[in-house]
């Protein structure tokens, strides 16, 4: 996970995948117990800690507030309830996929 930009290619929202955005470019980056990234409106960053058998837990993130249009701060909503639900990452060559047991989940690429 470290070492690698990973930006957001799609949000799952149990049914159906959206493609993120134009011209947003929602990205985590992991150093350690630390996450830092965008949601596409906002800059974030908070504790992850990594477990055994594919597991991620992310903490509470601290971010900056602004306001966005109405279609990226839906977007940044998606996004942020996403990653609050992961229990599972797996990465394959250059994509992260972060998955919750609900079957929402979201899909990076290494950027």
């Amino acid at each position: 996970l470290e070492g690698t930009r990973w930006v957001l290619d799609s949000i799952d929202d149990g049914t159906s995948s959206v493609q993120v955005l134009e011209g947003t470019e929602p990205f985590l980056e992991f150093d350690g117990e630390t996450v830092s990234g965008s949601d596409g409106c906002n800059s974030f960053n908070g504790g992850v800690t990594v477990g055994p058998d594919d597991a991620i837990a992310f903490g509470q993130m601290a971010g900056t507030m602004m306001a966005c249009e109405e279609a990226i701060t839906i977007q940044a909503t998606a996004i942020n309830a996403a990653l609050a639900g992961v229990i599972t990452y797996q990465v394959d060559g250059d994509q992260l996929t972060l998955s919750a047991d609900d079957g929402t989940g979201l899909v990076y690429g290494a950027g």
